[in-house]
C-alpha cells in the first residue's frame, strides 16, 4: 500500500486573544487540498506547547470538510456543508484534556450516509473558542494528511 504525507500547515500560531467570553472564531487553514487520488486518509494534528497559552474553557477544534472547487466558477466555495471528514480537539476544562505537553491526534477520515468516497478536495478549518471569561489564547499547531492510494 503506497501513500504520502501531505503537509497542510507547518507549526504556526493561532491567536484568538481578541475574542470575548464565550465567543468563537473560525480560520480557514487550507482550501482545495487534493485528495482525489487516495482511498484512505488520516488527519494528523499536533499541539506544540512551546509558546502556546490556553486557560480554563479555551479550546481549538481542527475540522476537515469535503469541497469540490470548480474551474468554471472559481469565485464560489463548493463545500459539502454538514459533513465532517475528520476532526481533532485540544483545550482546557471538560470535555478536553489540558495539553501541557506535546499532543497528537490521528483521526481517520470517515464518511456517513450516501457518500462512499472521500471526494476530490478537502478544506481544513480551525475553530478557536473562549471559555466563560476572556483571556489571552494562542496555540501552535501543525497539520498533515496521511494519504493512502489503496
Amino acid at each position: 500500500m503506497s501513500g504520502i504525507v501531505q503537509h497542510v500547515m507547518r507549526r504556526s500560531p493561532i491567536d484568538f486573544s481578541q475574542l470575548g467570553a464565550g465567543q468563537t472564531m473560525q480560520f480557514v487553514i487550507a482550501k482545495a487540498v487534493p485528495i482525489f487520488s487516495y482511498r484512505q486518509a488520516n488527519l494528523i494534528a499536533r499541539y506544540h506547547p512551546t509558546g502556546s497559552t490556553l486557560t480554563t474553557g479555551q479550546y481549538v477544534l481542527v475540522t476537515v470538510i469535503p469541497e469540490a472547487p470548480s474551474p468554471d466558477d472559481p469565485t464560489y466555495d463548493f463545500v459539502l456543508s454538514g459533513t465532517t471528514l475528520a476532526s481533532a480537539q485540544f483545550g482546557t476544562g471538560s470535555p478536553f484534556t489540558d495539553p501541557t505537553a506535546p499532543a497528537l491526534v490521528v483521526a481517520p477520515f470517515t464518511l456517513a450516509g450516501q457518500y462512499r468516497n472521500l471526494g476530490t478536495h478537502a478544506r481544513v478549518l480551525v475553530t478557536a473558542g473562549q471559555g466563560g471569561s476572556a483571556a489571552p489564547g494562542r496555540v501552535f499547531l501543525s497539520i498533515d494528511f496521511g494519504l493512502k492510494s489503496e
